[in-house]
């Protein structure tokens, strides 16, 4: 029913009632019938909305917990990386060193060679202009001549161990060279399946990221839906409280902040869920909920008259409040009963405060066993423990 027609409809009904006593007369009660399905049906909206953002709020746990998960191992996947850059530059550097020093081991190979045949070109223009017996008896004698072979034998086995020793560090070098080389080409090879493996982590976060802006895009529609159907709710409740404030009683009026009403159901007086919002601000709760077994007597929480009865409904089914009555108590009050098992009395029946009425139930939309219990002032739900 559209917001406007439904103001206009209220009107009328209560136009209509005006000038018709209690009990609510039997075109009001079907139109309760037919408000009460209404708000039953945008109940179980409101429920199949909520078990929406219940999946929606899971799943965009798991998304970001991916996510965490991603960003850690590409925060370690990029330290690997770095590590590796600054071990190929050290090895880079190393291997310059090297060079370096091969190159100064080779210049030191060439300048001992061209020491050692500036000698041989010196021993070889002095042995020219000397003939070998002139050199043999140029000596003083045989032992000198003998000690002077010595010293050249000894010149050539120095420049040749010189020789081989610059050669031996240049091979050494040049070994060690190309291992760090290998080395660096392994680190190279690392360092790009590292930069894959980053890559793909990345990828994968942007579709995380993308998932999870999809997930809190239906978050925010499913909240707007709620919203719109609260607001309905709101609506329906409103003609449903007009309804009842024009067939409330008109008796004396009756200060029941001060007589009070009583507990309606016996020996149970824990409250598990109270009067006002509730499920993060999604739900207003009309009443006060009372759990207790299953067909505990309810009693009248005051004297009056049962204005209103409605019956025939199961365990999660068929409208909000199951079975319930409601009972004018005069002077603008009444009380609603909801989720009974059974009701024990019927529209116009006279009641007493402590009278067994109904019997506590499951029915309508119920979680367990427990009463329902309204206070309404003038059509309009109050805190029942304001006069408990």
């Amino acid at each position: 029913m559209k917001s406007i027609s439904k103001r206009i409809f209220a009107a009328l009904v209560c136009a209509a009632v005006l000038v018709v006593s209690t009990p609510i007369t039997a075109y009001a009660d079907s139109t309760l019938d037919h408000l009460n399905d209404q708000y039953s049906e945008l109940e179980k909206q409101q429920q199949a909305l909520k078990d929406k953002l219940n999946q929606t709020k899971t799943e965009k746990e798991k998304q970001e917990a991916i996510r965490n998960n991603l960003n850690n191992q590409i925060t370690t996947t990029q330290k690997q990386i770095t590590l590796l850059d600054n071990k190929i530059n050290y090895l880079q550097n190393d291997i310059a060193d090297k060079e370096e020093r091969i190159n100064e081991l080779s210049a030191e190979v060439l300048e001992q060679q061209d020491l050692f045949m500036k000698r041989i070109r010196s021993i070889y223009k002095t042995s020219v202009g000397t003939s070998m017996l002139g050199m043999v008896f140029g000596v003083d004698s045989l032992g000198s001549y003998l000690s002077y072979g010595k010293y050249l034998s000894r010149i050539s086995e120095h420049d040749s161990a010189l020789l081989q020793t610059l050669s031996d560090n240049i091979t050494e070098l040049r070994d060690l060279q190309q291992q760090m080389q290998a080395e660096k080409e392994d680190l190279a090879d690392t360092k790009v399946t590292a930069e894959s493996k980053k890559a793909s982590l990345t990828s994968q976060k942007t579709e995380v990221e993308s998932t999870l802006q999809d997930i809190k895009k239906m978050e925010q529609e499913y909240l707007a839906d709620q919203a719109t159907i609260q607001k309905e709710m709101k609506q329906i409740q409103a003609d449903i409280d007009a309804i009842y404030a024009a067939n409330s009683g008109n008796g004396s009026q009756v200060d029941y902040s001060t007589t009070g009403f009583i507990y309606p159901v016996n020996g149970y007086t824990y409250i598990s869920s109270y009067y006002g919002w509730r499920f993060n601000n999604t739900d207003y709760h009309t009443g006060v909920d009372f759990p207790a077994p299953a067909n505990t007597p309810i009693r009248a929480s005051a004297s009056g008259t049962v204005i209103y009865v409605r019956t025939g409904a199961g365990y999660g089914r068929a409208w909000g409040y199951g079975n319930y009555l409601i009972v004018d108590h005069g002077g603008g009050f009444s009380t609603l009963y909801a989720h009974c098992t059974s009701v024990a009395v019927s529209v116009g029946d006279t009641v007493t405060k402590g009278q067994t009425i109904a019997y506590v139930g499951t029915t309508g939309w119920s979680t367990g066993y427990h009463l329902h219990f309204e206070i309404r002032r003038n059509g309009a739900h109050t805190n029942p423990l304001n006069y408990l």
